[in-house]
């Protein structure tokens, strides 16, 4: 996925894309992008709105409000919730937007990851981002993170429940997360050493950078290795037609009777034999 930082990397390194951009690229109006932007950088009901409408009219160079803002999406229409007094100056931005062959991108970017900056320093600094990080740091108390010394780079990652991410770290997407079954659960902060590696069977919340949202919910599962791979396994469970988010489609799995969670699913490959009994262990089909 392209994130924002990409493209702000990008800009770093082809630092005379500026200077050398066609004189026929137009720049959004400067007075008004700074008038959205100044309300956006102290309100955050304005800046949600302000990083939808910038994705919208920029055909999505930027996807802040999506990591800040989970399950939102911006447009034209959401024009009418923003202060009467930035109307004009977003039918300016419009205005600008509705000849994309001469837009000029990089100032409505940079405006962009200043109100991404405002936001998280406005939630960081409010009575609620507070309350959630004390909540954070507890839930963080009853499951610590494991000793540098236990992990091993034998694992695989999964990535789990993609609707909590971007939440606020709370009691209840611990419990779910506690329902795969895993060995151990641990929760770490952003700058905890990276998820790949953890020990097989270890379940993963790392935080974001506010110290309470969550970023990522990864399991650790044991990566077959080249000897397993070239032994014939009877693998004894229940069929399972398996998909979630980036699976583009079922991917028909076997959930092993001797494992849970993630850790017990098999992926059925080309080459796999399969046997279907019915409840009294009779063959109803085979191949």
């Amino acid at each position: 996925m392209t994130t924002f930082q990409s493209n702000r990397t990008n800009r770093a390194r082809s630092g005379s894309m500026r200077s050398k951009k066609k004189a026929d690229l137009r720049s959004p109006p400067a007075d008004a992008l700074k008038r959205v932007e100044a309300a956006a950088v102290s309100d955050l009901t304005v800046a949600r709105l302000t990083l939808g409408l910038f994705a919208t009219l920029a055909a999505g160079i930027t996807d802040a409000s999506r990591r800040l803002f989970p399950g939102y999406r911006g447009g034209l229409t959401a024009c009418r919730l923003f202060p009467k007094t930035l109307q004009r100056d977003l039918w300016a931005l419009i205005d600008w937007a509705l000849v994309p062959k001469q837009r000029e991108l990089f100032d409505m970017m940079d405006s962009a990851e200043r109100i991404e900056k405002a936001v998280r320093r406005l939630r960081t600094n409010s009575p609620l981002g507070r309350q959630f990080r004390r909540r954070a740091r507890r839930l963080m108390n009853l499951h610590p993170e494991l000793p540098k010394g236990q992990w091993n780079p034998c694992g695989k990652d999964v990535e789990l429940m993609p609707d909590a991410i971007g939440q606020p770290l709370n009691e209840g997407i611990v419990k779910l997360a506690a329902a795969f079954g895993s060995r151990h659960m641990q929760i770490v902060p952003h700058r905890a050493t990276r998820v790949s590696g953890f020990t097989p069977g270890v379940l993963t919340i790392r935080l974001a950078v506010d110290g309470y949202t969550v970023a990522a919910i990864i399991l650790a599962v044991k990566a077959p290795d080249d000897e397993e791979r070239s032994h014939p396994r009877r693998i004894e469970g229940t069929l399972h037609d398996f998909f979630e988010t980036g699976t583009e489609g079922v991917i028909w799995s076997i959930a092993s009777d001797d494992r849970v969670g993630y850790a017990a699913l098999e992926t059925i490959n080309e080459g796999d034999h399969l046997t279907i009994l019915d409840q009294l262990g009779a063959t109803l089909w085979r191949a």
